[in-house]
C-alpha cells in the first residue's frame, strides 16, 4: 500500500495549514506541516500539551497544558500572548476528586475564533444489564461556550452530551452527540449492578441511539442535526464532513446531504482541508499491534488516489485556513 500511496500531485490542492502532535520521550507538542518539504515541524516555543485536547483557528490556538493541567490560549506560531482561562466559575464540581481540567473531554474553537465551545464531563453515564454487569456508555458531559476574549460564559447547552464537538460556519452553531432518549443520563452507578461492563454494541436494540445535535446560541435551542458523529467543518466550502458508520458524508449547514464516500478500512474519522478539496484519512496498518492507521491524503472525488504522509503517530489533526 505504501508503494502505491505516493502520488504528490494530490499536495497541488493543498491549502491552509494542517496541525498535528509530535511525542518524544512523553512529551507531546505541537507541529505544523510543510507541503512543500513534505516534513513536520515542531512549533516555536511549543509547550507541552494534551495531545487530544487542543484547537486552532486562524493564528489563535487553545489547548491544555499538561505540566499543570490548565486551558491556555495562544498566538502562533510562537505562542505569544500565552494567557490562562479559568474554569472554575463555569463548571459544575466534578465527581472523581480530579482536578476541574481533567474533566473537560473536547474542546473547539468557533470558526471566527471568538467563541471556544467545552465539553465537561461531570460523571460517568451506565445502563441496567444484568445481575452481574452493566452497560457502559461513556460520559456524562455538559456543554458550555465561552467567549475567548473575556473568558466569560456566553451559554450552556440544556440537553447533555456524550462527546464529538464541531461548530457550523456562521460561529453561531455547536454540533455534539447525544443519545436520543436524554434519560439516559438520569441513570446513577447504584441503579446497575455487577462490576463487569459492556460497550453500546453489545445491545441488541436501538436503546443506545444517538445522533449529532445543533445548540443553536441565538435561540439557546438544541435541535436534531444528523446521524453520524465526529463532525468536521470545511470552513471556506461551508460543508460538514459527518462519520456515519462505513460512509463519510457531507452536509451543507442545513443538515441537507450533498455527497457521500465510501471509504473502508478507517483508523479514526478523516478532516476536511478548509476548502474540502482534500481529506487527511488514517488508514489502518496492516501490521499486528501497530498504533494508529497510515495518515494519506486524498480526494473525494477519487479516494483511490491516495498520498501517504510521513512522520509518526498523531493524537488528534487539525487544518485551518
Amino acid at each position: 500500500n505504501l508503494a502505491q500511496w505516493q502520488n504528490p500531485q494530490l499536495l497541488e490542492k493543498f491549502t491552509g495549514t494542517l496541525y498535528g502532535t509530535s511525542t518524544d520521550k512523553g512529551i507531546h507538542r505541537l507541529c505544523a506541516f510543510d507541503p512543500q518539504t513534505q516534513t513536520w515541524t515542531d512549533l516555536t516555543n511549543g509547550p507541552s500539551i494534551d495531545p487530544q485536547k487542543w484547537d486552532v483557528e486562524k493564528s489563535l490556538c487553545v489547548f491544555i497544558d499538561r505540566e499543570v493541567n490548565r486551558l491556555k490560549i495562544a498566538h502562533l506560531p510562537d505562542f505569544s500572548d500565552l494567557r490562562e482561562i479559568s474554569m472554575k466559575p463555569f463548571a459544575e464540581p466534578p465527581r472523581n476528586g480530579f482536578d476541574h481540567w481533567q474533566g473537560v473531554v473536547d474542546l473547539a474553537l468557533s470558526p471566527d475564533a471568538r467563541l471556544l465551545a467545552l465539553l465537561f464531563r461531570t460523571d460517568s453515564a451506565v445502563a441496567y444489564r444484568d445481575k452481574t454487569s452493566h452497560f457502559d456508555l461513556g460520559g456524562k458531559c455538559r456543554l458550555i461556550v465561552l467567549d475567548v476574549e473575556s473568558g466569560a460564559e456566553v451559554a450552556r447547552a440544556p440537553r447533555r452530551a456524550s462527546g464529538d464537538l464541531g461548530w457550523l460556519p456562521d460561529s453561531r452553531s455547536v454540533l455534539f452527540t447525544s443519545f436520543d432518549d436524554e434519560s439516559l443520563y438520569d441513570v446513577p452507578r447504584s441503579a446497575v449492578r455487577g462490576d463487569i461492563s459492556y460497550g453500546t454494541d453489545y445491545a441488541r436494540d436501538d436503546r443506545f441511539a444517538a445522533r449529532l445535535y445543533a445548540f443553536h446560541l441565538d435561540t439557546g435551542k438544541v435541535v436534531p442535526f444528523t446521524h453520524g458523529h465526529s463532525p468536521a467543518l470545511a470552513p471556506l466550502a461551508r460543508q460538514i464532513l459527518v462519520h456515519d458508520g462505513d460512509v463519510l458524508r457531507f452536509l451543507d449547514p442545513e443538515g441537507r446531504e450533498t455527497a457521500r464516500l465510501d471509504l473502508p478500512g478507517l483508523w479514526n474519522s478523516p478532516i476536511a482541508s478548509p476548502d474540502a478539496s482534500l481529506l487527511l484519512a488514517e488508514i489502518l496498518r496492516h501490521e499486528p499491534f501497530s498504533s494508529g492507521g497510515v495518515p494519506v491524503l486524498l480526494s473525494p472525488s477519487a479516494p483511490d488516489i491516495r498520498h501517504a504522509l510521513p512522520g509518526s503517530f498523531s493524537y488528534r489533526y487539525d487544518w485551518t485556513f
